[in-house]
């Protein structure tokens, strides 16, 4: 078959640089097929990269030619933020401290606070919240049992004043005075009036704590 006789469909793809296994024709046609683009390729290159003020557009500029552009780019900064700073306060009790059903736990010492958010007296049981907001309340602390009648089930919740606080009952049932349980919780709390005073307080009867903290973190203000 002659390579006239090839439709055109199959020959433009091919080019005289191509080897012929390239060519969509047979090899001793590829001389028919065009020249592919003659010149120099392009080239992009990166410039400058400068911040320019908040508010501002972006831009882009060239300060090449069209054939070797070189893109400077201005990229507008951030508005400037700002961050309350954080409010907390953590109180803790070490040596073993008894404590009587209805009774609130004290804590003889405070640790790490910042701001004013949250205040405790130390050998007090109450922290005191001065600023409405939400806030993230933590307790853990060793409990071992007084007295002779088992089982004994110990309850220790959160009150704020005055009323316990759903979700913050832990509770553990002992079978023998020489038993021990950490007791735990975790729980997130709503304060629109202040002062508010919170306790840590033991239902069921009479028992030994220590190795006890309360931790309270002001987490966000109510909108």
């Amino acid at each position: 078959m002659d390579c006239e006789d090839f439709p055109k469909m199959n020959v433009i793809h091919c080019s005289r640089n191509q080897p012929a296994p390239s060519c969509r024709c047979f090899p001793e046609c590829c001389s028919l097929c065009p020249a592919g683009p003659q010149g120099e390729a392009a080239t992009i290159q990166i410039g400058t990269v400068t911040t320019g003020a908040p508010g501002t557009e972006a831009e882009v500029t060239n300060s090449g030619t069209e054939q070797n552009a070189i893109l400077n780019f201005v990229i507008p900064s951030g508005e400037s933020g700002s961050s309350a700073p954080p409010e907390f306060l953590t109180a803790y009790s070490t040596p073993p401290q008894p404590g009587n059903s209805g009774e609130a736990l004290i804590f003889d010492r405070n640790a790490a606070s910042n701001g004013t958010a949250v205040t405790h007296t130390v050998n007090t049981a109450d922290v005191v919240i001065q600023q409405p907001g939400y806030y993230s309340v933590s307790f853990h602390g060793m409990v071992s049992p007084i007295g002779t009648n088992f089982p004994l089930a110990i309850l220790l919740y959160l009150e704020q004043n005055g009323s316990s606080v759903a979700g913050t009952g832990v509770r553990h049932i002992f079978q023998t005075s020489a038993e021990t349980s950490n007791l735990a919780f975790t729980q997130i709390i709503e304060v629109d009036t202040v002062p508010t005073t919170l306790n840590i307080v033991t239902q069921g009867g009479s028992i030994l704590y220590s190795d006890a903290t309360i931790t309270v973190n002001k987490i966000g203000t109510i909108e």
